[in-house]
């Protein structure tokens, strides 16, 4: 019970998290660090969000358009990245088909208009955690390759949507996990995914990696220990992300349109411009929460700090 409490306020308080300037996980920025990096930044993201405005703006008429001005055209050879939604800027032409050289700070301006939420710290955790990452044109401004992406550190952690940790093969990391996504479509009995489906899925593919990855799951899983990083990749990738696929109404999504997305990067046929609306899932996320003290309980069981001895004082 102590556990549970106390992992309950941690996952309340864990949007305050951060490790500056090496960050814990992108989505565990306090505000304080996203104003600090705002100002750093500054230059970059005004001239991103022009860019944008000027190659963009007949296409992004306004909330509920269709997207039918940017068809889904993938370009064979295309680079790949983790995160789904990058892959569908690029197969739709949002940015540039390739998934090469896009102007880091683009993929959140662009994101927020077409998908919804504001997605900035990971282009600030990716500067500031995966330098190695990025390269510069001759403006200084700077340019990623979506492959990149998959390089750590950076914004890329371990308890994936669809994707298993590293620790179990780089080699094949970047290939849907086929039991991840058969897994997902047997929780709903006809064609549909709903956001209770990904949010209960997302809490066992949280415990999976706390119980089988030893890179997530420390010897001793106790508070000041736990991989809070892990939590909120899952808190991220199942509450924040995967609810944006869903149709206009937030309700739910075809088990079909969810594996394309997923391994194409195509966007539903009826997806319409978001234009930073988000949905509101106040009691999912309570639920969810809960659903991922379990897991992390279950996984990680309460155990007793380990004394100090005389020969750990010696060494």
């Amino acid at each position: 019970m102590f556990f549970y409490k106390q992992a309950v306020i941690a996952l309340a308080a864990i949007v305050s998290i951060s490790a500056h300037p090496h960050f814990a996980h992108p989505n565990a920025l306090s505000d304080d660090v996203i104003e600090e990096l705002s100002k750093k930044y500054e230059k970059h993201i005004q001239k991103a969000e022009t860019a944008v405005k000027e190659r963009l703006g007949s296409s992004l008429r306004g909330v509920g358009e269709s997207i039918a001005a940017h068809p889904f055209n993938p370009l064979p050879g295309a680079d790949f990245s983790p995160c789904p939604y990058h892959n569908a800027m690029a197969s739709h032409g949002f940015v540039n088909r390739s998934g090469r050289n896009i102007p880091l700070f683009e993929l959140p301006v662009v994101m927020k208009e077409v998908i919804g939420p504001d997605a900035i710290f990971a282009a600030f955790a990716q500067l500031e955690n995966g330098p190695q990452s990025v390269h510069f044109d001759s403006d200084g401004t700077p340019l990623i390759n979506f492959t990149n992406f998959w390089n750590r550190p950076g914004i890329e952690r371990d308890a994936s949507s669809m994707f298993h940790d590293a620790f179990f093969g780089e080699e094949t990391r970047r290939e849907i996990d086929e039991d991840f996504l058969q897994d997902l479509f047997s929780r709903t009995e006809d064609e549909y995914i709903t956001p209770t489906s990904l949010f209960e899925f997302g809490a066992d593919r949280l415990g999976d990696s706390l119980k089988n990855n030893p890179e997530v799951s420390p010897p001793y899983c106790l508070i000041g220990e736990f991989d809070f990083g892990s939590l909120v990749q899952t808190l991220a990738g199942f509450q924040h992300t995967s609810v944006h696929l869903l149709d206009p109404n937030f309700e739910k999504i075809t088990k079909h349109d969810y594996e394309q997305f997923y391994r194409f990067g195509k966007l539903t046929d009826d997806f319409l411009i978001r234009h930073g609306v988000v949905p509101d899932f106040s009691q999912q996320q309570v639920e969810f929460v809960n659903l991922l003290v379990q897991a992390a309980v279950t996984a990680c069981p309460l155990q007793p700090p380990k004394s100090p001895t005389a020969s750990d004082e010696i060494m």
